[in-house]
């Protein structure tokens, strides 16, 4: 299962094959499409120029799955082979730590620094 975070986006490339796994051609790009999970999964789902290369976006935390469909027949008919491809949707994952600190106290009293004043 493919993951990302709702900050990240992925890319992933289909590799069209000969039935004995040679590289293979398609006609015109990929199609993808959400067949499963809540349609905010994902912000944004984009075929890229090659054809083959679809970028996709996190939205919403949660589980889908997309369908990639191309078409291998390179003349006029259409012979569609197609994929699944189920991905998870994460919260991200903290990558560092701050930490802050309160001006201090004595129950529930505040103690500022004193402020100086000017020598005249």
């Amino acid at each position: 299962m493919y993951k990302l975070s709702t900050e990240e986006k992925g890319t992933f490339q289909i590799q069209p094959q000969t039935a004995l796994g040679a590289p293979a051609t398609i006609d015109g790009a990929m199609k993808v499409e959400l067949i499963s999970g809540d349609a905010e999964l994902l912000e944004g789902i984009e075929v890229l120029a090659d054809g083959l290369s679809c970028t996709i976006r996190g939205g919403i935390e949660g589980e889908g799955v997309l369908l990639v469909t191309a078409d291998a027949d390179l003349g006029e008919d259409v012979k569609e082979l197609s994929i699944e491809i189920p991905f998870m949707v994460t919260a991200p994952m903290a990558a560092s730590l701050q930490a802050t600190f309160t001006a201090p106290e004595i129950d529930g009293v505040v103690f500022t620094a004193p402020v100086a004043k000017d020598a005249a």
